[in-house]
């Protein structure tokens, strides 16, 4: 947290590991199912998750600027 007398210091994004654990869990469900379509949602679930997550961290970079 920034004071007055310390420069901004951003906290981690909680967003993104929050995404990463739900990514993670959800190939850990997927790899217990056997093929089909609740498998194939649960892969699918995940990788939209990592994306969120990238995403994210790429819209709460410190790097990041406004257009010009």
């Amino acid at each position: 947290m920034a004071t007055a007398n310390t420069p901004y210091r951003r906290e981690p994004p909680v967003v993104d590991a929050r995404l990463k654990k739900a990514a993670d869990d959800a190939r850990t469900k997927a790899r217990r199912l056997p093929n089909g379509p609740r498998r194939d949602a649960l892969l699918r679930e995940a990788s939209l998750n990592e994306t969120r997550a990238h995403l994210e961290g790429w819209a709460t970079s410190s790097g990041l600027q406004s257009p010009k």
